[in-house]
């Protein structure tokens, strides 16, 4: 598969989510992707992961960090947004999407809300997304 392509984070299925020293790595089953350049139709992708660099767990009311833990972080997405500083007071710029595959450097939030009840927010250094293993894309007439 080649060109760039747009991964919707939320409907994703996440597949496990482990910490390997201060990453975390992230593993999606499968997730939308909208077109690239070089991708005339959207579909279906799998299998994907993402490097969260530097990953710190987040309260999710208060911001603040939280040990790692064990959460029941596996299943689909409801929501997820990543989150880059904004220029004016201290905020965030959100988006729904990464690029496929792709870096985005940091500081970043990462929130993801799956949709058996469970929130995972996550402060990161980077993100790294790309294929793990052979690509492959259905488009949605497919799945």
């Amino acid at each position: 598969m080649s060109g760039p392509l747009d991964l919707q984070l939320a409907e994703a299925e996440v597949l496990s989510l482990h910490a390997e020293g201060a990453d975390w790595w992230l593993r999606l089953s499968t997730a939308w992707v909208r077109p690239g350049p070089q991708a005339p139709e959207g579909g279906w992708t799998h299998p994907l992961r993402l490097r969260l660099q530097q990953a710190q767990r987040l309260d999710p009311a208060s911001s603040r960090p939280l040990p790692p833990g064990n959460g029941d972080w596996l299943g689909r997405l409801r929501e997820a947004r990543l989150g880059r500083p904004a220029a004016a007071a201290g905020g965030w710029r959100w988006q729904a999407s990464l690029p496929l595959p792709g870096h985005v450097a940091g500081p970043l939030r990462l929130e993801l809300d799956f949709a058996h009840g469970s929130v995972l927010h996550l402060h990161l250094a980077g993100l790294d997304c790309d294929w793990a293993g052979e690509a492959g894309l259905r488009p949605a007439w497919q799945c």
